[in-house]
């Protein structure tokens, strides 16, 4: 991550209220501490809900396809072929989005 990058998600961090400055070096202008507050904490667990949430359903989308039959799967095959533009060869792997 560059120092551009960085320095500007802690100025996101800040305007949002997320973090506060908690230590500066008077001799450093670079040398600072930051510390969460109560709005990052519930920002970061909602974000985490939300993380959790796309693995379950990632999970979901794996089990459901380990649980089909291989007949299932060979009509799913053949039925994707069918619809490819011609000339394009189908993708080794199929990937389910559920929302």
């Amino acid at each position: 991550m560059g120092a551009g990058t960085l320095y500007g998600a802690f100025n996101t961090l800040l305007e949002k209220g997320w973090i506060r400055l908690y230590s500066a070096d008077k001799h450093s202008r670079k040398k600072k501490r930051y510390v969460i507050t109560e709005d990052g904490e519930f920002a970061l667990r909602q974000e985490m809900e939300r993380l959790e949430e796309l693995l379950v359903n990632g999970k979901r989308v794996l089990d459901q396809e380990l649980a089909a039959e291989p007949e299932q799967k060979q009509e799913r095959n053949e039925r994707d072929v069918a619809v490819m533009p011609e000339g394009r060869e189908k993708p080794d792997e199929e990937i389910q989005v559920i929302f």
